[in-house]
């Protein structure tokens, strides 16, 4: 459907310029996809609470459930507050999920070997978001056995706009054609389910089993062409 969404640029396409060396380059691209892997994380832990309850994402500030007392800066550490407190809220003890911690070290590791492998590469902040989107839409469906339209709608919203920017960054006509027809592929498939379904798809957030069928077809060639024909 996507042909070469993912594969490898071409020796022309790249952007790779090397003013270090490769180990000081793979070193500090390792830290930095670590670190903004855990601070990544710790908003795909907001959007998996928030977003099935209708609450927004932005505000207010992380808050313990239990008490609703909003968390400080020093309890907001990805991992870490989590330990420090012994997986308990400061103030009224309530038990705090592991899930917490586990999807926080989860997408820091899935941005550090997505970071190596495409480490000069320009879309890869276009693979960052589709990871962490796809994991909370996991994480949620799991939970709920549904999927919010909205988040669907951003995370390849996002997803496609990122690999556009990367094709326009690296004057590559065959990348950005592959990112039009990702986008025309997703507003086609909300637009089917629009008419098939109407009343059922609003701007409110309404749950629809079909969003399922469209994760699905997106999904796949994705997934198949970055892990299967790099």
């Amino acid at each position: 459907m996507l042909p070469g969404l993912f594969t490898s640029l071409s020796p022309t396409e790249s952007c790779y310029v090397p003013a270090m060396s490769d180990a000081t380059w793979t070193a500090a691209q390792s830290v930095f996809s670590l670190l903004v892997g855990l601070s990544v994380g710790s908003f795909v832990n907001v959007v998996i609470y928030r977003v099935p309850l209708g609450l927004s994402v932005i505000r207010p500030r992380s808050f313990c459930p239990g008490c609703n007392r909003e968390l400080t800066s020093k309890e907001n550490a990805p991992v870490l507050s989590y330990l420090l407190l012994r997986g308990k809220c400061a103030t009224c003890r309530a038990p705090i999920s592991p899930r917490y911690p586990l999807i926080e070290a989860a997408t820091a590791l899935l941005f550090f070997g997505f970071g190596l492998e495409y480490s000069h590469d320009p879309r890869l902040p276009a693979l960052w978001i589709f990871v962490s989107g796809a994991l909370a839409l996991s994480v949620i469906d799991v939970e709920t056995f549904r999927l919010p339209t909205p988040l669907v709608r951003w995370h390849f919203g996002l997803t496609t706009s990122a690999l556009l920017v990367a094709a326009v960054a690296t004057q590559s006509i065959r990348q950005a054609i592959v990112a039009l027809c990702c986008m025309a592929f997703w507003a086609g498939s909300f637009a089917l389910i629009a008419a098939v379904a109407p009343g059922k798809f609003g701007a409110r957030g309404q749950w629809i089993q079909a969003t399922d069928q469209v994760l699905r077809g997106q999904v796949r060639p994705v997934v198949g062409r970055t892990l299967l024909n790099r």
